[in-house]
């Protein structure tokens, strides 16, 4: 998953990486349909500040819309037998606070216990 404002970034790195699908997440993803619209057109098309992917990718709610799908069809033991704790998770990139933003990869097993503190 990326934030579309980092977009272009992905397109210089994913050819050299395993990841089979991008999900693209809008920081106006979140707000109602109408101040959605309105944010969408202003970023993008106005102030010109998210850039266009080049990379195949889909949007943040088609892939929850997918989700909700697969696991109405399967159980959630079923849907992730073939995922082992030592799995790409996620890329998680630093804040680029002394130098340039990096990628640090985080399997399953790595991101676990943030998924326990959540839940407790």
């Amino acid at each position: 998953m990326i934030i579309d404002l980092f977009g272009d970034k992905v397109d210089r790195v994913v050819c050299a990486t395993d990841v089979e699908k991008i999900i693209a997440l809008s920081i106006v993803d979140f707000f109602p349909s109408l101040k959605k619209m309105l944010l969408t057109a202003m970023l993008k098309y106005i102030r010109k500040v998210i850039p266009e992917f080049q990379t195949s990718h889909i949007p943040f709610a088609q892939a929850r819309a997918e989700g909700k799908a697969a696991l109405k069809c399967k159980d959630v033991a079923a849907y992730t037998a073939d995922v082992t704790p030592e799995d790409t998770a996620l890329y998680q990139y630093t804040s680029g606070t002394t130098g340039k933003s990096k990628g640090a990869e985080l399997s399953h097993l790595g991101s676990w216990p943030i998924a326990i503190r959540r839940i407790r």
